[in-house]
């Protein structure tokens, strides 16, 4: 049987190491959020295209809801932190390799987003119920803990674009994307070293669409960005649009042909 006093030193190593473990992968998310759009606007030179690649990334957080929350109760919280933490790393990675071997095709870049981008919300529903299955049903404890994983990921929030605005001029944005995904890799071994496999507690995730639509609402940096992005993508579809059945109209209208 093991010792009480031993038992309550593995919780205190388990709650630090998922607070600096939450607090890095955040930190490597955040980075991204602005050195991913440099990427592609230093190798495309297009802002257009970047604006895609932020709606590619951002779109799966909001619609993935529902398989994000299914998956969390079936794999448990712990596990779906390793395998987000674990896959986005190489995902990531893959960016600059394949930029660098002339492999990285726009639609490539596009689906490699996207599935980078379909990563993040079952790590964020893990995030929400992970705490209770660790600390039990300690309120004390489990507000403190609670606390700290707050202020460790609003810091990573906050300090994440512009550490990454700082590193871009001296390593270049395809480097940093490196950085980024070497913070998932650390975030994982945290986690798998020192976070105990944990037993469900009681507790329904919060599922759908709209669970995805106000996380992004409701955070600082993602929602300016789902906006903007969006009414950017938005706004080229309708310009597009309209050109077409301008084009039609002027293919129909009497004396007018397609080289006029």
């Amino acid at each position: 049987m093991v010792d009480p006093a031993t038992r309550e030193q593995v919780k205190k190593t388990a709650v630090s190491a998922l607070v600096a473990a939450e607090t890095i992968s955040v930190l490597g998310t955040r980075m991204t959020y602005l050195a991913l759009p440099w990427f592609v606007l230093v190798t495309t030179g297009s802002p257009s295209k970047m604006s895609v690649v932020l709606a590619a990334e951002i779109l799966p957080m909001a619609i993935l809801g529902v398989p994000s929350g299914a998956l969390v109760q079936r794999l448990g919280s712990r596990t779906t932190m390793l395998v987000a933490d674990f896959a986005r790393a190489p995902i990531l990675a893959s960016i600059p390799l394949l930029h660098a071997a002339g492999l990285l095709d726009f639609w490539l870049l596009l689906a490699i987003v996207a599935l980078l981008g379909a990563f993040a919300p079952p790590y964020f529903a893990a995030q929400r119920v992970i705490l209770p299955e660790l600390v039990g049903e300690d309120e004390t404890r489990t507000s403190q803990a609670n606390s700290s994983i707050e202020g460790g990921n609003a810091f990573a929030a906050m300090i994440g674009p512009a550490l990454a605005g700082v590193l871009i001029p001296f390593l270049g944005a395809a480097n940093v994307l490196y950085v980024d995904a070497a913070t998932y890799l650390v975030a994982f071994l945290l986690v798998l070293v020192f976070v105990p496999a944990l037993k469900a507690v009681g507790g329904t995730a919060e599922h759908g669409v709209l669970a995805g639509l106000r996380f992004l609402a409701s955070d600082r940096l993602l929602g300016p960005l789902s906006a903007s992005a969006s009414s950017s993508t938005t706004s080229r579809l309708a310009g597009a649009l309209v050109r077409s059945r301008a084009w039609r109209l002027r293919l129909t209208m009497p004396g007018r042909s397609a080289s006029t």
